[in-house]
């Protein structure tokens, strides 16, 4: 009984997620296996995921051939937009991180998604698979603090 009631009281302590800042993580899929758990161990809350979302066949189609015709994500940017705002909106984002693979086409989006978006975007590359090192971790911690987290 004192085990679960001290179990009980460590979950007051715990932060919700309600009450993190939200973040969608978009762009190409991560190659840094603890990208989405640095964030989240930093008080952030990833709570838009674009690709996954692409790719889950959400929805109501007649046929495959109709759901893969809803993609955005193999378009250009601009094209993405108007998914990418409608979900910051829809879940109340307060910034982007946006993971581009190095020495591929889709950094040049990263300046078209920078002048169509509102809110704050951190671009993050990588080329390898590897952890977030320290160097990333500070941007990240410099990116959340700019957020006011």
């Amino acid at each position: 009984e004192m085990r679960l009631e001290a179990f009980l009281a460590s979950g007051e302590s715990v932060v919700s997620w309600e009450s993190r800042p939200k973040l969608g993580l978009l762009g190409v899929p991560p190659i840094l296996d603890d990208l989405i758990a640095t964030f989240e161990r930093m008080g952030a809350h990833i709570a838009y995921l674009e690709v996954p979302q692409q790719f889950a066949m959400i929805g109501n189609a007649e046929n495959l051939a109709q759901q893969y015709a809803r993609y955005t994500y193999p378009y250009g940017m601009n094209y993405r937009l108007r998914e990418i705002v409608r979900e910051m909106r829809r879940r109340g984002l307060v910034g982007l991180v946006h993971y581009v693979q190095s020495f591929c086409h889709r950094q040049i989006e990263d300046i078209v998604l920078r002048e169509k978006v509102d809110i704050p975007v951190l671009t993050i590359e990588a080329d390898e698979p590897a952890s977030v090192g320290e160097n990333l971790r500070i941007r990240i911690e410099a990116f959340l603090e700019m957020l006011g987290t």
